[in-house]
């Protein structure tokens, strides 16, 4: 009994009663309670003693807190929602996880970070954290299993196979509320390798394709910040000396596609004693010389888009850059088929292919049935640097004539519609495959024009 009362002196400074210092009773009641639980279950042999100075602490491993996060309160307000829905599921076998993917230099990690601190607390037996892979490539499971391991304090005689770390980090996580962060997923595989089975454990999952689907859960798809989240991003990088105007601000969102990344190194170049953010603004009004201009150390969004797209096939590569032939804003799936002469399935799949990739967005579908898709300003200038390496000036060219052909017999179509007229007798005719495969879709473009 002696060395628990010393032990609770020295561990919870723990001032013991005395003359003058009156226990209450509530602190009576509890201190009691505390010998019990030593006296009768953690210590149920006198050879038994407590070493409190030498267990293990939890790990909390999460990066340090960014300063200069800011905006994204529409999302935390969704990822908390549904951390404390999902806590209270008794459907839900298996730990919590919350998915975020969304395309490179979105603010996945920053937003996956901030999303831990403000969980923290709720996970007393400590956080995890860790990165799935460099820029280019991935760490393999058991590698990513071994630092967990050391985290929770298995230094000596770790498994060297992948599936007894599995099992040993299983057992470890068993019965506790641990938090982890993934930070850049490459896959569902090296995800399912490293989850742990407590129901009390949660995990927030950052990634760019959308592991939703593969991980049986919901994936938030974290898109750039609206404008004036972006233009709070610049201000909160600039240095206070130097808050540029509003436009010039507004100006570097705009040219920088309003992705964080891109941001970001906007600003550390205007933190340079000879830069400013007009002198960037000016040096960022080429859009062929954009993306080099952005290329700073740890922050290039050239070379992190690169990645995915070395994962694409060669007819999706072709694709990308063909789509930028396209001037409009948007854009729909179908003008692919004149692109490369090819059906509606193949036109499907490869939209499928390259929008799952991020390199554009699903915007709206219109009342004529019509899906639009939207290429973030950064990934269009990145998919026009592909034009010269992916086709030749020849395909290029027939690509542009066949896309024409196609729109002005479209056209044609939906004006004799409207004006009942037959004026296309003379026009060279079109294979079908170069069409809308959208049932009466003349008539539904006809009703939203007029």
């Amino acid at each position: 009994m002696v060395a628990i009362g010393t032990a609770l002196e020295v561990e919870l400074q723990w001032v013991p009663p005395g003359p003058g210092r009156p226990l209450s009773l509530a602190l009576t009641a509890l201190v009691a309670a505390v010998i019990f639980v030593l006296t009768q279950v953690v210590l149920p042999s006198s050879k038994t003693r407590i070493d409190l100075k030498n267990r293990p602490m939890p790990p909390r491993r999460l990066p340090e807190r960014l300063v200069s996060f800011v905006g994204r309160e529409e999302q935390l307000h969704i990822l908390l929602a549904r951390h404390a829905s999902q806590r209270e599921d008794p459907r839900r076998k298996g730990p919590l996880k919350l998915l975020i993917h969304g395309m490179p230099g979105a603010g996945k990690s920053a937003l996956g970070q901030e999303l831990a601190y403000l969980l923290a607390d709720q996970y007393p037996d400590g956080q995890l954290y860790v990165k799935m892979g460099t820029a280019s490539e991935q760490r393999d499971p058991g590698e990513l299993l071994g630092v967990f391991l050391r985290h929770l304090g298995r230094v000596e005689d770790l498994p060297t196979s992948t599936e007894d770390r599995v099992k040993l980090f299983r057992s470890a996580t068993a019965g506790k509320r641990v938090l982890i962060v993934l930070d850049g997923a490459r896959d569902q595989d090296q995800v399912k390798d490293v989850l742990p089975t407590e129901a009390q454990c949660t995990l927030i999952i950052s990634s760019r394709r959308n592991l939703g689907p593969a991980l049986d859960d919901r994936s938030l798809w974290l898109r750039p910040p609206l404008a004036v989240e972006a233009a709070e991003i610049v201000r909160q990088y600039l240095p206070k000396e130097d808050q540029a105007a509003a436009d010039v601000v507004a100006n570097v969102v705009n040219m920088c596609g309003r992705i964080p990344m891109a941001l970001r190194a906007a600003c550390e170049l205007a933190r340079q004693p000879e830069n400013g953010l007009s002198e960037i603004a000016a040096r960022l009004e080429s859009r062929r010389g954009r993306l080099t201009c952005l290329a700073v150390p740890g922050r290039d969004i050239r070379e992190r888009i690169m990645i995915e797209y070395r994962r694409l096939l060669d007819d999706e590569r072709k694709a990308l850059a063909l789509l930028t032939l396209v001037r409009t804003r948007t854009f729909v799936p179908w003008v692919l088929q004149p692109l490369l002469d090819i059906g509606p399935l193949e036109a499907s799949n490869l939209m499928s292919a390259l929008s799952t990739a991020e390199f554009f967005a699903v915007t709206t579908s219109n009342p004529s049935g019509f899906v639009r898709y939207e290429f973030n300003d950064l990934v269009r200038i990145f998919a026009e640097d592909r034009l010269d390496e992916e086709t030749t000036p020849q395909e290029r060219a027939d690509a542009i004539d066949r896309f024409y052909k196609a729109m002005t017999v479209c056209s044609i179509s939906v004006i004799e519609l409207l004006d009942g007229t037959s004026d296309s007798g003379s026009m060279t005719p079109v294979p079908d495959r170069w069409m809308p495969d959208i049932p009466d879709w003349r008539r539904a473009v006809a009703r939203e024009s007029t």
